[in-house]
């Protein structure tokens, strides 16, 4: 599932409680490893509005480069400049960011600002580190030695930064000195890292809010939920109805967080939609959502809000997939369709079992004639295409009205193409329930 702490490492904070000196191949001392917290900074020092959009800013964009002497080999004046990049080797492309600024450099120390996290909102690390320029084998590299904070706890460990000019790119290693770890960062010089300066009140702009459930029976399961509600729900229209379910990493996350990976992206992105969109939060340490959830969830919010009985639709990524076909089995004669991404019956996917049940004949049948769109990606390395499409066909078989996508280059993350495309809710909008007599 789309986990940040379950299947990926990645280094959060750098933490340095000694000087750790380090000398180059001409045996001169180097300087010392040093750490700052700047996530206290004022946001304008940090941060520049970007000249492309209104309201997003470009982070770490306020950093000025710090003019090098002269007598700064030109290979290390290389590494000034603002670089952005991902974790390499995960589930999802482009999903653990690094944002760094390489701000400072002489012969003897390099001054770096550096953030980390899925969503820049929420960083992980915003800190300030001085690596020690060290020439080996005729090249330059940075290198910072000394513990270093993992989602898993603290290690001992060593943070290597180096040029690759065959593709221009900053790469940098986190590896444990007394441990199995290792992880790589890929790094260009782009700006596509862009952020709100105030992520609350510019999604409410947007008409996209936080409110908390009412029923108690729910909070025990979700107690808050992201809403996007483009009229005043006061008049005589009524919306239709869209739930989206989040994937496993963002369970007990504040709201707002969903909007990163979700049909809430393509409203702070690219403009409006015309639903009525509800996507609850799952309380931790629960591994996922309840298989009554949604008929529970849907009364609270037909009390609430005016939304049109016969769209109701209901879509989710990797375990909020397997929500979604749960939903619809739950509650067969109220849902118009369903579009589960990243996931597949457990019939076909063992690995799966521990937390999602197989899929019976029976609830296959339930959900006859449903319209169903599924996406899968053919490198996911965590449902496998081959289950995925297993899935589908049996689906298929069993008379549910399926349709499906296999996405030939992608990985885990279907959600960031399908959710970003107006083609996706369109195909939603052309199924109803029939009037009821």
């Amino acid at each position: 599932m789309k986990n940040r702490h379950l299947y990926h490492f990645i280094f959060c904070i750098i933490i340095v409680l000694s000087h750790a000196c380090m000398k180059n191949e001409n045996g001169q001392n180097s300087g010392s490893s040093r750490f700052s917290d700047i996530s206290d900074r004022p946001f304008d020092e940090l941060h520049s509005l970007s000249g492309n959009t209104k309201d997003r800013y470009l982070y770490f964009g306020n950093i000025k480069i710090k003019k090098p002497g002269v007598l700064v080999k030109k290979e290390l004046k290389s590494f000034l400049g603002r670089w952005e990049g991902a974790k390499t080797g995960t589930p999802v492309k482009n999903d653990w960011l690094a944002v760094l600024t390489v701000y400072e450099i002489s012969g003897n120390l390099a001054r770096i600002c550096i953030g980390t996290g899925t969503d820049m909102h929420y960083p992980l690390a915003v800190a300030e580190i001085t690596a020690t320029p060290v020439k080996k084998n005729g090249r330059y590299f940075l290198s910072y030695t000394g513990p270093v904070i993992t989602p898993r706890g603290t290690i001992d460990g060593e943070i290597i930064f180096w040029l690759d000019d065959a593709d221009e790119t900053l790469k940098f290693s986190v590896s444990g000195t007394d441990s199995a770890f290792n992880e790589m960062f890929d790094c260009r010089k782009n700006e596509t890292v862009l952020i709100f300066k105030n992520l609350r009140n510019d999604l409410g702009k947007r008409n996209i809010t936080v409110h908390e459930f009412s029923s108690p029976k729910i909070k025990e399961i979700s107690g808050k939920y992201l809403l996007y509600d483009p009229s005043d729900n006061t008049g005589n229209g009524k919306l239709p109805l869209l739930v989206f379910f989040h994937g496993s990493g963002d369970t007990g996350l504040d709201p707002l967080a969903l909007w990163k990976a979700s049909p809430f992206r393509y409203i702070a992105d690219k403009g409006s939609l015309p639903f009525l969109m509800v996507a609850p939060v799952l309380n931790k340490p629960l591994q996922a959502f309840p298989s009554d959830f949604f008929p529970m969830l849907l009364n609270e919010i037909r009390q609430k809000y005016k939304i049109d009985e016969s769209r109701i639709y209901v879509t989710g990524l990797s375990m909020g997939g397997f929500a979604a076909w749960e939903s619809a089995f739950s509650m067969p004669d109220r849902i118009a369709a369903i579009a589960p991404l990243s996931c597949a019956d457990t019939e076909f996917f063992i690995l799966g079992r521990e937390r999602f049940r197989p899929f019976t004949d029976d609830d296959y049948r339930k959900i006859k004639g449903m319209p169903v769109y599924a996406v899968n990606g053919r490198l996911d390395p965590i449902i496998p295409a081959g289950s995925a499409v297993k899935t589908f066909e049996k689906a298929k078989n069993s008379g549910i009205n399926m349709k499906y996508e296999i996405i030939e280059d992608g990985d885990h993350d279907t959600w960031s193409k399908t959710y970003g495309s107006m083609e996706f809710y369109n195909q939603l909008l052309q199924h109803s329930l029939p009037a009821k007599k």
